[in-house]
């Protein structure tokens, strides 16, 4: 069996051993010794994962008298806030566009987790973010009546466009 890695993992690092079965994921390190150290274990048990030995630390993140979070807030719009969700040791919230959605940053509480969402949402209200696909039927209609252009040539135009930006 052959390691491979380390390869950083969100706050840490793994290793991937090769097996004649395929490549295996190792179980996530702190560094990247701790991550080749485990490989190691992993390769001389041949094949079983090793015991994580993990510090534990004397100030718990959710002590046992931590409420239930409440329930999902959702705000209205077209920039919407949903959540917080747990995550890993924080919360975090999930702004819906009409884009899609994307994920903020977690925070520690629940409500410092909805104002980084609220954030986000005021940010991108400035910005004013449109889809590809509005800012293309905005384009049409500014060829077709600001500058004037044939129908076919709007139609040849954003037929381009829309093969260069891919589906939206």
């Amino acid at each position: 069996m052959k390691i491979e890695g380390p390869y950083p993992k969100n706050r840490g690092y793994r290793c991937r051993v090769l097996t004649p079965e395929g490549r295996k994921w190792c179980a996530t390190g702190t560094t990247e010794e701790e991550a080749l150290r485990i490989a190691e274990e992993y390769v001389a048990t041949g094949g079983k994962p090793a015991a994580l030995p993990r510090e534990v630390d004397d100030d718990p993140i959710d002590p046992p008298d931590v409420p239930e979070p409440p329930e999902p807030r959702k705000r209205s719009g077209p920039l919407r806030i949903e959540g917080p969700y747990r995550h890993r040791d924080g919360w975090r919230c999930r702004i819906a566009t009409s884009a899609g959605r994307q994920w903020c940053s977690p925070a520690p509480t629940t409500d410092r987790a909805y104002k980084l969402a609220e954030q986000v949402v005021a940010i991108a209200a400035r910005q004013g973010r449109i889809t590809v696909t509005d800012a293309l039927a905005a384009y049409e209609d500014y060829q077709r009546e600001e500058k004037g252009n044939r129908e076919q040539s709007i139609l040849n135009t954003g037929q381009v466009l829309r093969r260069f930006f891919g589906p939206s």
